[in-house]
């Protein structure tokens, strides 16, 4: 639902902008599917999602942009590793491992009043 919401923003900006060839990348190869098969009117949309008709919706609303306003769009499939945008958010496995063995600390309070730690 998120790609299919950014695809319909993203031709609306690329309307304002008058913008008439547009590529869409994606790494999900179901919101692949959906879209291509939708813009080559090869077959309908089949899903068991439980927002099926909020799907169907978006994908009918990218259609008809696509249609009533000329634009020509070509949707690829881009695996998640060769991904620049899914770069951006890997964290390097270096910062996930732990080198040191966390050291037992002990320490000593004189306060005898609550009211003082707070």
């Amino acid at each position: 639902m998120a790609e299919l919401d950014a695809v319909v923003k993203g031709l609306n900006l690329a309307l304002a902008w008058q913008i008439k060839e547009v590529e869409l990348l994606t790494d999900s190869s179901t919101f692949f599917r959906w879209i291509s098969d939708s813009l080559s009117g090869k077959s309908r949309l089949k899903t068991r999602a439980v927002s099926e008709m909020l799907i169907q919706r978006r994908i009918g609303l990218v259609t008809s942009l696509v249609e009533e306003c000329g634009l020509r769009v070509q949707v690829s499939l881009v695996p998640s590793e060769s991904s620049k945008a899914d770069a951006l958010t890997r964290v390097p496995q270096l910062w996930l491992k732990t080198t040191a063995t966390p050291a037992a600390v002990c320490m000593a309070m004189d306060y005898t009043s609550i009211d003082d730690l707070v």
